[in-house]
């Protein structure tokens, strides 16, 4: 996590983007349609901001340490031959909070 953190408009402005699955003052994350189109893209020579401007995501707004991380990232999982897909969906955590139920309903089972 960046210890910089995004403003109101430009966590609209990133929302904007179709590539963007979620967004919040302190995170951005990418859908696997973007990891995939932007490790061809590179693959094929096209530099880093041009490819997130292309996509409607403004480089300037993510900054350098978050766009070398993201780069980082999607290179470790292309060599790893990974799969972009987020592993947070549906995970444990999302499921216990969402059974957990009214702050009520859990208080009464502690």
């Amino acid at each position: 996590m960046s210890k910089t953190r995004f403003t109101k408009e430009q966590v609209e402005r990133l929302g904007l983007s179709r590539y963007v699955a979620a967004v919040s003052n302190t995170t951005v994350r990418f859908t696997a349609e973007f990891k995939k189109h932007f490790l061809e893209e590179r693959r094929a020579g096209k530099e880093v901001r041009e490819i997130f401007r292309e996509c409607g995501i403004d480089p300037d707004i993510l900054g350098e340490k978050r766009i070398s991380g993201f780069c980082y990232q999607v290179n470790k999982k292309a060599k790893l031959n990974k799969d972009f897909s987020d592993k947070r969906e549906g995970n444990h955590r999302q499921k216990v909070e969402e059974e957990a139920g009214t702050v009520e309903e859990r208080m009464s089972r502690l």
